[in-house]
């Protein structure tokens, strides 16, 4: 997820999907919105479902629970399902 100024976020995206550190990058929606949904999170980096690791549902619903939107909570919980069912 990323937010801030709409020009920001673009170029930042832009970089992120040109990376090829990156794969199968998804752009799920765009909006704007009044105020940011993570506004202490940094960009991080997590692995996931290898050998001994927390599956992505996991580590998203820990992510999300304290939400207030709960559309943007089950975005991002069904997406941490389609992945994990991939």
């Amino acid at each position: 997820m990323l937010e801030g100024n709409g020009r920001e976020v673009d170029r930042t995206f832009a970089r992120i999907r040109d990376d090829a550190r990156h794969s199968a990058v998804v752009q799920l929606r765009v909006r704007e919105v009044d105020h940011r949904a993570f506004p202490d999170w940094n960009m991080a980096y997590q692995q996931v479902r290898g050998p001994g690791e927390e599956d992505l549902i996991f580590i998203v619903g820990a992510m999300v629970e304290q939400l207030d939107d709960p559309l943007l909570r089950d975005e991002l919980m069904g997406f941490a399902m389609l992945h994990n069912a991939a």
